[in-house]
């Protein structure tokens, strides 16, 4: 029994389970049906039904989704129609292409003439923004009167410029309105565009027609009006200024009678109404007056019948005459002047015209002319040429005379001579012609100067010739007498050329001696200084307190003994390695200590105080660390060794100009006489001073390193008062700023700025010392001895 009741159990669960999974199963059919319904639903195909069971869970659902696909294919079928009705009525419109836009400016449909006038289907278009349609430049114009809050309410119309699908652009009339739904919200915008490409063509060509005519018309010099019924309906701007108005606007109801002098009204009266009435040119001349009633212009009308679409009206043409009256009246006051400034002249003038039966007449002579022919000016202005020629032959101007009887038609010179009480005068005729001497086209100028001075004149400047040619042959012969002398000149100084490079060569000779000697020294000085050292320190034995003192004696001489081969190998090193600099970047004032610190035990041992003063404690120089050291040393060494007991030394610095810093080395002590000041520059030149005195090159290296970078040093002195140094070193390129110091990257060291003497020009290049030389190449020690000084 038991057994039973456990089958059944069993066949019961089974059979539940297989009804939860068939339920299960039909439940996921159901979904995945009711998902293809949504989704031809969201793809706008509505026509599928959902089968549900009536006991399924989703059978609710299922009738929802069935009466919503029921209501869009009905809503669907109504704006097909809808849309089919619009399609009808826009197709009837023409050209008129209609776009319709959603509230965000994208594309929603086409209608009308879209498609022929933009070249695009509605397919391609739909859902792109609105923007591609305009060129961009008509876009940005168009883009804040669509921002208007306005538009919402009210369309707009405007003229803007559209693109096709094929990239080419037309003129468009642009009427942008709201679309709105049934409840009156705006859901879209309506683009009714209209193609005006050949409207504005036109409008394009009539206003350039406009412009040439009134460009014509204004750039006439004469005045140009046109009356009709007796008021001025326009004026180009010479006609305007000369009846006294500013432009355009204050032509209104003005008559042109207002601007006519009285006595002239009649005239111009009649002149414009026989234009006016019988269709005939007329003319007048008058007197305009002003907008204050002053004459204004004397002027000529020339009068011509106008016919237009505004009826009939007068074109006068208006000439200024003002500036021919003024011509006329300042031609007879220059006439005046000229008769004023030809009788002022010393010459004789006369000016001939030739008339219409081609015979001359005198029409101006001068005072100088009567005197010359013994008569009065009106008198010979009244003579026929013919009385006037025998005046002339009278007076000895027979040239002249002749000149008269038969005109030349080209210029004319001659001389002639006058008898007079004292020396004969001499007179020089030209005979001028202005144009060709044709009946009433030209004339002639008779001038007649005395030339008695210039003659004078002109046998002294002979004279004078003469005697510079005479002087020019002496200075030739001076001038071959100084080739001589210069092709002496020139083979002497190449005999001094030639002593100059012997010179030159012992020079060397004496470098290199110095160098190798030197060299040679100083291995053995090391030896012995180093078991000098060995002794004094008792490292080799026990001395006594006599030994000691005279090894410390030994010691320091071999001190000055190394440092004079030090300074010796160093002048040979900048004779042979000039221009080699190994320039970086560093500051001035760690460098100024180091040397400082390098002779602290000497400037301790006289009991001196140092003082560094920099003005900008960044000072940063550009050249070769190492040897501006060695300038430092050797002037603070100079400072120490001629300083008096317990002096002071003073180091400061400043910049100077752009590029360039002023050191100053100060010290208390003997002087230097002013005697000696040029001198202590040169090489091997000693000035004892205070018991002291040096090898004479210690100064020459320090002058010798500056120079070598661009700078300069002099000294300052008075004997007693101490001695200051004054050097100038280049800055770098701003005075401040990243550079390299010393012992540092080579090729920062390179890439250093150079001093402005440098940019200006370095000194000459030598090749460096043993280039070629085997003994040059044999590796020599290189060191430096630190001075020591008793303490």
């Amino acid at each position: 029994m038991a057994l039973l009741v456990g089958a059944g159990a069993l066949v019961l669960a089974a059979v539940v389970f297989v009804a939860q999974l068939l339920a299960r199963r039909e439940q996921r059919r159901e979904l995945r049906e009711l998902v293809l319904v949504l989704e031809e639903l969201r793809a706008g195909r509505s026509r599928r039904r959902l089968e549900v069971h009536p006991r399924s869970s989703l059978a609710v659902l299922g009738d929802v989704v069935n009466r919503l696909v029921q209501d869009i294919h009905a809503r669907s079928l109504e704006w097909n129609r809808t849309r089919e009705q619009l399609e009808a009525f826009l197709e009837g419109m023409g050209q008129l292409a209609i776009v319709h836009v959603d509230a965000d400016w994208d594309i929603r449909a086409l209608g009308g003439a879209a498609r022929e006038l933009l070249g695009w289907s509605e397919q391609e278009l739909f859902a792109r923004p609105v923007e591609e349609l305009f060129v961009p430049e008509a876009w940005g114009e168009l883009l804040p009167k669509l921002a208007r809050r306005s538009l919402r309410e009210q369309a707009i119309r405007t003229r803007t410029a559209l693109r096709r699908r094929d990239g080419s652009s037309f003129e468009a009339e642009l009427t942008v309105q709201p679309a709105r739904s049934g409840t009156g919200e705006v859901t879209g915008y309506v683009l009714l565009v209209r193609d005006i490409s050949a409207q504005v063509q036109l409008e394009r060509e009539r206003d350039s027609a406009r412009a040439r005519y009134a460009g014509l018309l204004e750039a006439l010099p004469a005045g140009v009006l046109v009356v009709r019924d007796g008021e001025v309906a326009y004026a180009n701007p010479p006609g305007a200024q000369l009846l006294g108005v500013g432009g355009a606007e204050p032509l209104r109801g003005l008559r042109l009678r207002d601007r006519v002098a009285v006595r002239d009204l009649l005239v111009v009266q009649e002149a414009l109404q026989a234009c006016a009435a019988q269709g005939r040119p007329a003319s007048a001349v008058c007197t305009l007056l002003g907008s204050r009633g002053e004459p204004a212009a004397h002027v000529r009308f020339e009068c011509r019948p106008l016919s237009g679409e505004e009826g009939a009206a007068v074109l006068v043409f208006v000439v200024d005459e003002t500036p021919l009256r003024a011509a006329e009246a300042t031609a007879v006051r220059l006439q005046g002047r000229l008769q004023a400034l030809v009788d002022a002249l010393p010459d004789a003038v006369a000016w001939f015209e030739v008339d219409g039966a081609g015979a001359l007449r005198l029409r101006m002579a001068n005072r100088a002319l009567a005197q010359l022919l013994g008569t009065g000016r009106a008198t010979l202005e009244q003579d026929a040429p013919e009385r006037l020629a025998a005046r002339l032959a009278e007076a000895g101007a027979e040239v002249p005379a002749r000149w008269l009887q038969a005109p030349p038609a080209e210029r004319r010179e001659a001389i002639f001579e006058q008898a007079a009480s004292g020396r004969p005068k001499s007179f020089q005729a030209a005979w001028l012609p202005a144009g060709p001497l044709a009946p009433g086209t030209g004339g002639a100028l008779l001038l007649l100067h005395d030339c008695t001075h210039a003659l004078w004149l002109e046998r002294e400047r002979q004279a004078e010739i003469e005697r510079l040619r005479r002087e020019r042959a002496e200075l030739e012969q001076a001038h071959e007498r100084l080739e001589q002398e210069r092709a002496e000149l020139e083979r002497r100084c190449a005999q001094l050329e030639r002593l100059r490079e012997e010179l030159r060569q012992l020079d060397r000779m004496k470098s290199d001696l110095l160098a190798n000697v030197s060299h040679e020294l100083q291995t053995p000085l090391v030896s012995i200084k180093g078991y000098t050292e060995m002794i004094l320190k008792e490292r080799l034995g026990p001395i006594n307190e006599e030994q000691r003192k005279g090894l410390s004696l030994a010691l320091r001489n071999i001190d000055r003994l190394i440092s004079m081969i030090d300074n010796l190998l160093l002048v040979s090193r900048l004779e042979s390695e000039i221009g080699e600099l190994k320039r970086t970047v560093f500051a001035l004032r760690p460098l100024v200590e180091e040397a400082l610190e390098l002779l602290a035990e000497a400037i301790a041992a006289k009991r001196l105080s140092a003082e560094v003063d920099f003005e900008d404690p960044e000072i940063r120089v550009a050249g070769d660390r190492e040897k501006l050291l060695q300038v430092f040393v050797n002037l603070l060494s100079n400072a120490v060794k001629f300083n008096r007991e317990g002096g002071r030394i003073e180091i400061r610095a400043q910049p100077i100009e752009a590029h360039w810093v002023e050191v100053r080395v100060r010290d208390t002590g003997v002087g230097i006489p002013q005697e000696a000041l040029e001198r202590i520059f040169e090489r091997y030149y000693r000035a004892s001073e205070g018991g002291q005195a040096g090898t004479g090159i210690g100064l020459a290296i320090v002058r010798d390193i500056v120079r070598l970078h661009g700078g300069s040093i002099r000294a300052e002195s008075e004997p007693g008062q101490g001695a200051t140094f004054i050097l100038t070193l280049p800055l770098e390129a701003d005075g401040r700023g990243s550079g390299s110091e010393a012992g540092g990257d080579p090729q920062a060291g390179e890439q250093a700025p150079r001093s402005a003497h440098d940019r200006a020009g370095s000194p000459p290049q030598e090749p460096p010392p043993g280039r070629g030389d085997p003994e040059a190449q044999r590796p020599r020690p290189r060191f430096r001895v630190i001075r020591r000084h008793p303490s």
